[in-house]
């Protein structure tokens, strides 16, 4: 689904600002 793959990239874009 759409809505998974926004999720996946926003969780990603996440755990890069964190540093992860």
């Amino acid at each position: 689904m759409l809505t998974i793959s926004i999720i996946k990239s926003g969780l990603g874009k996440l755990i890069e600002g964190l540093g992860i």
